[in-house]
């Protein structure tokens, strides 16, 4: 085989050479210098390259879970259940006995008065102005009031007896005919759901007792409303 012969068969072998290193990848291949039946003094050199990098794969990322929506707990206010008003009784007063000073009628504001309200069903025991004692009373019936104005007592009776209803009527200090500021037994039992026939009743026994040993034929008597 001639020269030139010889180095078309030396060309070929590379360009095989190359096809194989492109087919094999990075595996080193054998290539000699004359060919596939190797010329004289050929030596094998192998052939490296760089691995090609590993394949790459992007999972798809997950949407993002939409934030839990904000509730807001309204809480409904408590309403506080209604106390039912006291019903009077003899063991609660009808109104409260405490009328301030200074609202009273003002013929009660000089000497020694028995100052008898009907707004505040009180009797206030005053002396030059000033309250000494008060305590709660009850008036006479729709068709037997008691009478309004300015009286004086007439006289005082420590065991008296109604003539005319014959029921008690201890400590009686009459002001007005057969009207007296007395104690009652049936008001301190009934209180308010009973009426006097005219008198002013008292209920506290021993603040009538006190007032009767106070009190004086000709002391002022008023009662208002």
């Amino acid at each position: 085989m001639g020269r030139r012969h010889a180095g078309r068969a030396a060309a070929t072998a590379l360009a095989a050479a190359a096809l194989l290193t492109a087919a094999a990848g990075c595996r080193p291949v054998t290539v000699t210098g004359a060919g596939a039946s190797g010329g004289r003094g050929g030596q094998q050199q192998p052939f490296l390259g760089s691995p090609p990098p590993p394949p790459t794969y992007h999972l798809p990322t997950p949407p993002a879970r939409p934030p839990a929506p904000h509730r807001t707990v309204r809480l409904r206010p408590t309403a506080p259940k209604p106390v039912p008003a006291a019903k009077p009784s003899y063991h609660r007063p009808h109104p409260p006995a405490a009328k301030p000073a200074g609202t009273f009628d003002r013929r009660c504001l000089t000497g020694r008065v028995l100052c008898i309200s009907k707004r505040s069903d009180t009797l206030t025991w005053m002396v030059d102005g000033k309250a000494v004692s008060t305590m709660d009373v009850r008036f006479g019936a729709e068709y037997t009031p008691t009478r309004e104005g300015t009286f004086g007592v007439t006289f005082k009776s420590r065991r008296h007896v109604s003539t005319l209803y014959h029921s008690a009527m201890p400590y009686a200090m009459f002001f007005s005919g057969g009207q007296a500021v007395h104690y009652s037994s049936d008001f301190a039992a009934r209180g308010y759901t009973g009426a006097s026939h005219g008198c002013v009743n008292v209920r506290d026994r021993q603040k009538i007792a006190a007032l009767f040993a106070a009190v004086r034929p000709g002391d002022k008597v008023v009662v208002y409303h």
